[in-house]
């Protein structure tokens, strides 16, 4: 099987199947299992940020192949003094067959790197079959694996962005290197992330899915912010954490709100930002919020400071620009997927609001 697993990952394929796992700290099992088969055979799979000084069930971003409600007594009470977890922090990587049998049953190949300094926590990845242990080549898949999820995870891809996890409490559980700069210059941020952010989450979305992304604009130290997050489970019964990435809105982009006095504004202005690329219409959203179009229309002005239709079309900017600078799609392309018409009506709004054609924007930035 070894020699199987070395034959189809040479070259390019090894790369690319690797990059399958982005991103890989809120995706669902399932998607896990079929990229992972395509690397190497086991039977489960633990992900894991831990924090030895503070052992949570919080800190599971991905089980697979395990029964519902397992690591929860594990992690509490073992993850100090067991050999996996420490033997993979002082070494990098770990092999042992698990000797209770509490988590991971079987042959367990366990790797760990060093997560946020500040926090003093580590990324944990552990996987395990029962049929055989893992060789050399297997061990290097695994390591590289982990290091391509912290890279990836850490790596700043843009100015003024950063990504952050938070456990189900809305507590940091990890941050990238830029996140953790800034958390040791403003030690409120924190508190801010927790007291001001999820109120409005909470007011906008009456209920949110797993493994769905939405947005928001909301001033976080003072500085207007578009909050793009996703709630994430490592599986079916284990606690919700929080995946959050925070840009840098500029004037012209929609408004940072907070929490509006009526529920349905709020509720309104959750499902323009979900449903941008679909351009819905003012009768839309108000049937929406159970209002008429010009009652709503009026209510969201005076409490947006901004009309719908204009909220709507500052969102499809903001996400086109975007596309613009972190994508090489055609501009056609990016026109439709944010909710334009056409490529000229694009092009046309583009210039009317940004002073620059998409091309020129492009170029420029």
């Amino acid at each position: 099987m070894a020699v199987i697993v070395r034959k189809m990952l040479t070259g390019d394929s090894f790369s690319q199947a690797i990059a399958s796992f982005d991103p890989p700290w809120a995706d669902r099992p399932q998607l896990w299992r079929q990229s992972l088969s395509r690397i190497l055979s086991y039977d489960s799979i633990v992900l894991a940020i831990l924090r030895p000084d503070r052992p949570s069930a919080d800190s599971f971003l991905l089980i697979d192949g395990q029964s519902q409600g397992r690591p929860d007594g594990w992690h509490g009470f073992k993850v100090n003094n067991n050999p996996l977890v420490q033997h993979a922090i002082n070494r990098g990587i770990y092999q042992a067959e698990d000797p209770d049998n509490s988590l991971l049953p079987g042959h367990v190949l366990s790797a760990a790197l060093p997560a946020c300094l500040n926090l003093r926590s580590y990324w944990w990845l552990a996987i395990a079959r029962k049929d055989r242990p893992y060789d050399p080549y297997e061990q290097f898949l695994i390591t590289s694996l982990l290091r391509h999820i912290v890279a990836r995870f850490d790596a700043t891809t843009e100015p003024q962005f950063c990504r952050i996890l938070l456990d189900s409490e809305q507590d940091i559980l990890h941050a990238d290197v830029i996140m953790c700069l800034r958390l040791t210059q403003h030690q409120e941020m924190p508190a801010q992330i927790k007291g001001d952010l999820f109120p409005v989450i909470q007011q906008r979305w009456k209920k949110l899915a797993d493994h769905q992304y939405h947005h928001l604009f909301i001033n976080l130290l003072g500085q207007p912010t578009w909050v793009r997050f996703r709630p994430g489970c490592a599986d079916q019964g284990h606690q919700r954490h929080w995946y959050l990435e925070l840009r840098t809105l500029d004037t012209a982009d929609p408004p940072a709100l907070g929490m509006v006095e009526d529920p349905r504004v709020a509720l309104a202005l959750g499902y323009l930002s979900d449903h941008y690329q679909r351009a819905p219409a003012l009768a839309d959203v108000a049937q929406y919020v159970q209002t008429s179009p010009f009652h709503f229309h009026r209510m969201f002005t005076r409490q947006a400071g901004i009309s719908p239709k204009h909220f709507l079309l500052r969102n499809q900017l903001l996400h086109a620009k975007h596309q613009l600078l972190s994508t090489r799609a055609p501009i056609g392309d990016i026109a439709r997927h944010c909710g334009f018409a056409s490529h000229g009506h694009f092009t046309a709004t583009f210039n009317r609001m940004v002073g620059l054609s998409p091309s020129d924007y492009r170029e420029r930035n």
